[in-house]
């Protein structure tokens, strides 16, 4: 029965309880931490009278325990938010929209190009509608350069694709219950 933990014994204690933590991305922090702090305090307590590798495996598999946790924060087997899908949605739909709007302006400079515009300055608009506009010089050789400008309408499918890709309505019945239940507790200790 090992009292101290060796260097390699709190690395696998650590690597535990980071996976386990991973598992729990859809947690608000302040919860995720408190759930790092005692599962590595218990960890260690029971490493101490059994050992490192025999404490990570009594606790079974760390999916199934992080799967208690979040069912216990949101509902059981209810949809979580996830906030790397939403992630990955946003900047699909980045993408796209800058792919598309690259071929238009590549093709509204062809069209003028071929169309020998004069010397001037154009406004293409056909991005007006994802809050993208643009400007584009000729002078008597040819294309000068061009400007673009952006506003706060080129964020907004971004953030849409966010929310709904992550699923981020369903974190606030979850802060909801905890606001209440923590409204209950300092009422509880106000009351004494």
């Amino acid at each position: 029965m090992p009292s101290t933990l060796s260097l390699i014994g709190r690395l696998r204690i650590e690597r535990a309880v980071w996976t386990h933590d991973t598992y729990l991305q859809g947690l608000p922090s302040r919860a995720r931490v408190a759930i790092r702090r005692e599962l590595r305090n218990n960890l260690r307590s029971s490493a101490s009278e059994i050992g490192a590798r025999e404490a990570i495996r009594s606790l079974g598999s760390l999916r199934r325990l992080a799967l208690g946790y979040l069912d216990a924060e949101y509902g059981e087997g209810r949809p979580r938010p996830q906030i790397l899908k939403g992630l990955f949605w946003s900047t699909a739909v980045d993408i796209v929209i800058v792919v598309a709007l690259l071929f238009s302006f590549e093709s509204y400079m062809d069209g003028l190009e071929a169309a020998g515009a004069d010397p001037g300055t154009y406004t293409w608009s056909t991005g007006r509608v994802f809050g993208l506009t643009g400007e584009v010089t000729f002078d008597a050789n040819g294309f000068v350069g061009f400007w673009l400008s952006a506003s706060a309408l080129f964020f907004l499918p971004s953030l849409i694709a966010f929310v709904i890709g992550g699923r981020l309505w369903r974190a606030v019945p979850a802060w909801w219950r905890r606001v209440r239940r923590d409204r209950a507790a300092r009422a509880a200790v106000g009351s004494r």
